[in-house]
């Protein structure tokens, strides 16, 4: 009895498991994304998620017509955004130059301002600079 062939297509790579996996990452990674959208809100806006789907082809046996098939998946979603806080120029107990920031922590205004709550709503403590829950 002969071998029946056909065509080399997405559907048929590795008897359809790799199209399968392909859906299950692409369903993936559009859940991470609207996640990310959740969290961060407004900031989210232009975040971008990518699938890359890879198939390469490769020579094997010339002689043989025979060729082997390389199958990769690369989702890239997005990670925090980034975010920009400051710190002071002030020097060290041996006197070196080094960065400082409040004890409450970095945010975006300058550490020498006073704060009288952190970005979480804790209040801080005048006399030592942290946050009330620490």
């Amino acid at each position: 009895m002969a071998v029946a062939f056909e065509p080399l297509s997405i559907d048929n790579i590795e008897e359809g498991d790799f199209v399968n996996e392909i859906n299950r990452t692409l369903l993936d990674v559009q859940h991470k994304l609207t996640a990310y959208r959740e969290k961060y809100g407004d900031k989210s806006k232009k975040a971008t998620a990518e699938l890359v789907v890879k198939i390469k082809l490769r020579i094997e046996e010339p002689d043989q017509d025979l060729f082997s098939i390389h199958t990769s998946l690369a989702p890239k979603v997005p990670l925090r955004p980034s975010r920009v806080t400051v710190a002071t120029e002030a020097f060290d107990q041996n006197g070196r130059p080094a960065l400082f920031v409040r004890k409450s922590g970095s945010d975006e205004d300058n550490p020498r301002q006073g704060k009288m709550f952190d970005g979480k709503g804790r209040a801080i403590k005048q006399d030592t600079g942290e946050s009330d829950d620490e």
